[in-house]
């Protein structure tokens, strides 16, 4: 098993490399997706919050530097990811994060990162806290509602989930 090999401690190197092993949980190969998963297992169970912390870059680099990564692909790994991040603390600072992702990214060039960015806010469980946070970076995310109807979609799920 190759990826059980990468030297976990090494955080410069497996900030290069988690994306492109985060890929392979696309392969049509289920070994290979099970391995993968795997790997992420035991990783988050180093501590740490390594996922947690790689979490941004990796949403931002699948979004920038793979064009042929479909929508569903995107999604899929995304939130195999969000499965490791679960403590309300980290939550709100990926909503953070996140808002803050979505407001520095101006160009139009960058629909699919306000799209994608835009879908791991919905697939966080919010509590008062945490949606809070989100309201509190309402002027950051405002704007990309407006330019992109996929943004204002998944700020609807948002909403929807909040009210129940």
């Amino acid at each position: 098993m190759v990826i059980t090999h990468l030297v976990l401690n090494d955080m410069l190197k497996l900030k290069g490399q988690i994306v492109d092993i985060c890929m392979l949980l696309e392969d049509p190969d289920e070994k290979i997706k099970d391995q993968v998963k795997l790997f992420l297992h035991e990783l988050h169970s180093k501590g740490n919050h390594i996922i947690y912390n790689l979490f941004p870059n990796a949403i931002s680099r699948l979004s920038q530097e793979f064009p042929n990564l479909s929508k569903e692909e995107f999604e899929n790994i995304s939130k195999n990811l969000l499965t490791y991040i679960n403590k309300d603390k980290q939550m709100e600072a990926i909503v953070e994060k996140m808002c803050q992702k979505l407001k520095h990214n101006v160009s139009e060039n960058n629909v699919i990162e306000w799209r994608n960015t835009a879908y791991c806010l919905s697939q966080i469980k919010y509590n008062e806290k945490i949606f809070t946070k989100l309201l509190d970076h309402y002027d950051d995310w405002k704007e990309r509602m407006i330019d992109c109807p996929e943004v204002q979609e998944n700020f609807n799920v948002i909403l929807q989930a909040c009210k129940k």
